[in-house]
């Protein structure tokens, strides 16, 4: 057992980003996974440092929503109809791959389609951006490989694409 100091500093350290997961469990002596999920649940419970009272309707409403939600998501749930009004009344709309994508990702089906696309792409990420620059910090990592997602996916044409974007593509 870990002293509740001990996983609130190691939790804050994780999120704060300046060193990684693997040197925070070096440090500290604890398991990565461990870390990771301290730094979860700082990160769901740091807004109820700031509610009081007079939110509890809101939260309430939040947490029927909440429900509504894992309600929908259920497999038992048949009606077509109903949960396309009840998605309708929550302002929410659901994901169905467009004419031009490909219909078995990351289903279970086609599961090493997926791999080899998965592959492929951080392949692209480590040549093109991680091993043509040095970051110091975790968060100079963050913002760069984030910087470089939104160019790969709106700005570098893809040869497998008929040198369109993926954004080009799947907006169309």
């Amino acid at each position: 057992m870990f002293a509740p100091t001990l996983k609130a500093k190691v939790a804050f350290e994780a999120m704060k980003g300046e060193k990684t997961v693997a040197e925070l469990a070096s440090l500290y002596g604890v398991h990565p996974t461990q870390i990771k999920q301290w730094r979860e649940l700082l990160q769901s419970g740091m807004s109820e440092l700031f509610t009081d009272k007079r939110h509890k309707h809101e939260q309430s409403q939040e947490e029927l929503l909440e429900n509504v939600y894992k309600q929908l998501g259920k497999k038992e749930t048949t009606n077509h109809k109903r949960i396309t009004r009840y998605m309708r009344e929550m302002g929410i709309q659901a994901i169905f791959p467009g004419p031009n994508l490909s219909k078995n990702g990351m289903d279970g089906r086609g599961r090493c389609m997926d791999n080899i696309f998965t592959e492929r792409l951080w392949r692209t990420v480590k040549y093109e951006e991680v091993y043509l620059k040095s970051y110091e910090l975790v968060n100079d990592a963050i913002e760069h490989i984030g910087q470089y997602m939104q160019f790969y996916n709106e700005e570098r044409p893809h040869q497998s694409l008929k040198y369109q974007t993926p954004a080009g593509l799947y907006f169309k």
